[in-house]
């Protein structure tokens, strides 16, 4: 098993409700709401929370690794890391990963098959997660940042491994794709340049991402064809 603790990232400080405004164009009375009430509605997927905890193991020609995140405000967060043998005896800095940011309706367990998937297709380290609330016993989440955060403590983690920034793919869907393009537009922010797949996301391409150069269309490293979603 794989365990980690994110540092604090320093991201900025905003509530549900006018993320909800801005990017989803929906006005809820967040005021009178309990946040965790307007986590659930944003994020479905949290009020039928993932009971499987484990999914380590060799599979398929991969290999499956558990990944234990504490986030700096001691939120657990549950997710996988999968690898090939001939990926793993990669340098550190040779090694690209794709990080996976689910729909909002998605937990792990209903995709780690298409993170095995795309480690075997790609010849890439593949990384799944679920946000937190949406496995049994991890709070769930309070404000978007959470979210953000979440997925921040994902690239903290592969960063410290010694993976390049720029090795780094963030491959975003629905919701996803808006919270991917959060944390690469944080990332540019601070000089880390990996790169964004945003597929069908709600969010406006104004609004999606804080540099021109933080999307790229996403390639497979070893034949340099373009990466195609196969959901």
């Amino acid at each position: 098993m794989i365990e980690y603790k994110a540092p604090p990232s320093h991201y900025g400080e905003r509530g549900w409700g006018r993320w909800l405004r801005e990017k989803l164009g929906i006005e809820l009375p967040t005021s009178s709401l309990p946040s965790e009430s307007v986590g659930s509605l944003v994020l479905p997927a949290s009020n039928q929370p993932d009971a499987q905890h484990t999914y380590g193991g060799k599979v398929a020609g991969a290999l499956v690794e558990d990944v234990r995140i504490t986030t700096h405000d001691q939120a657990l967060l549950f997710g996988v890391q999968v690898t090939t043998d001939s990926f793993r005896k990669l340098p550190a800095q040779e090694q690209r990963y794709i990080i996976r940011f689910h729909g909002n309706g998605v937990r792990l367990s209903d995709s780690i098959d298409l993170c095995i998937e795309a480690a075997l297709e790609y010849g890439q380290g593949v990384v799944g997660f679920n946000y937190r609330g949406v496995t049994q016993g991890s709070p769930k989440a309070r404000r978007y940042q959470d979210l953000v955060e979440d997925g921040l403590a994902q690239v903290y983690r592969l960063l410290a491994s010694g993976t390049r920034a720029e090795h780094l793919t963030l491959d975003g869907y629905s919701l996803g794709g808006a919270v991917a393009s959060l944390v690469g537009a944080h990332c540019h922010e601070h000089g880390l340049k990996v790169r964004v797949f945003n597929d069908r996301s709600f969010m406006e391409n104004h609004n999606s991402v804080a540099l021109l150069d933080c999307t790229h269309s996403m390639r497979n490293h070893n034949a340099g064809s373009s990466f195609h979603r196969s959901i």
